[in-house]
């Protein structure tokens, strides 16, 4: 975690916020403390993603295209890899693919397929 929240506060667009409220409807509030979740910051300073940790893995859910090229740069600094819901692994672009997935001849194609086995 340590290493996170170096990265988070060597960042000038995050911030680490240990505490997210959603507002809901009939005026009660939906609260989540963890003290290593963390925003991406709008330049307005409006809140562009959250972030947290779960398993040793840094978790953002339903990035835009912009986020996922912020994910990938936090990988980089990491020195991780940048894999979606669905192993895909994101490259600075923003481009998915499925690297260790072989096409019809064995060869890697890395180009952005569903295993046979995942069904959709």
């Amino acid at each position: 975690m340590e290493e996170w929240v170096a990265l988070v506060g060597a960042d000038p667009e995050m911030e680490m916020r240990s505490e997210a409220v959603a507002d809901l409807p009939g005026g009660s509030q939906l609260v989540a403390q963890d003290p290593t979740m963390a925003v991406w910051l709008a330049p307005d300073g409006d809140v562009r993603m959250w972030f947290h940790m779960f398993e040793g893995n840094i978790v953002g859910k339903n990035p835009a295209p912009k986020a996922i090229k912020k994910m990938h740069a936090l990988s980089v600094t990491l020195s991780a890899v940048l894999i979606g819901d669905d192993g895909e692994h994101y490259d600075a672009d923003g481009t998915a693919g499925y690297p260790d997935f072989p096409d019809a001849d064995g060869h890697d194609s890395g180009e952005l397929r569903k295993p046979w086995w995942k069904f959709w």
